[in-house]
């Protein structure tokens, strides 16, 4: 099975997400444990995230679906979509 890891679409669902969510990139760095110059060049895509980045990341974001169930969804942004992002894979 071969997956293709494009680090610039990515870096770009990181961006869409960081910018809807309102956090600046220090902000996020720090939450991922991280410098803010790594988590910069993983978001402008010249660096792919850590093997452990992708877990943490999963498990903050069903913290927050679950916080948003549980005290409504009044404060959630539309997310910004691009057509042209669109990635697809093929996996075995």
């Amino acid at each position: 099975m071969q997956i293709y890891v494009d680090a610039k679409c990515f870096g770009n669902a990181m961006r869409h997400g960081r910018s809807n969510a309102g956090i600046k990139k220090r902000d996020v760095a720090k939450i991922f444990g991280m410098t803010a110059h790594d988590y910069n060049r993983i978001e402008a895509g010249r660096k792919i995230w850590p093997g452990n980045l992708m877990l943490r990341l999963m498990t903050l974001a069903f913290l927050q679906l679950r916080t948003r169930r549980v005290n409504g969804s009044s404060g959630m942004k539309t997310l910004q979509t691009d057509p042209d992002a669109a990635i697809f894979v093929d996996a075995d």
